[in-house]
């Protein structure tokens, strides 16, 4: 690691989490649960595009909406080159996923779980 870590406040991690919600509406994109930590996120979402262009839609979206409220002297990196990414193929793998990302990263933070999974 070059920088110290980009670490996200209750207000930054909403902007997160509401810009990840935004991008999937927007791309017509099922989203399934959402963590927003103070320095990683993590999404389940059904989307008709790569992993990775999934995840950099998503990085660009939320830098936007943090540039929007952050102080202009806030230095380093918001995010890592990549993301970690899993297929998913069966309901059960839906659901497990599901289950990690709400509720086995400790202290819930910033998290969206769709009423219709």
């Amino acid at each position: 690691m070059k920088e110290s870590p980009y670490i996200l406040n209750e207000n930054e991690r909403s902007v997160v989490l509401n810009r990840i919600i935004d991008t999937c509406s927007w791309r017509g994109w099922h989203l399934f649960a959402v963590h927003v930590r103070s320095n990683h996120v993590h999404v389940v979402v059904q989307a008709d595009t790569s992993p990775e262009r999934a995840i950099a839609a998503f990085k660009a979206n939320a830098t936007r909406g943090l540039k929007e409220i952050e102080d202009s002297s806030r230095q380093g990196k918001r995010w890592a080159h990549h993301g970690s990414t899993q297929y998913i193929w069966n309901r059960d793998g839906l659901d497990t996923a599901i289950n990690y990302v709400i509720d086995e990263q400790g202290k819930a933070m910033a998290t969206y779980i769709s009423p219709r999974r």
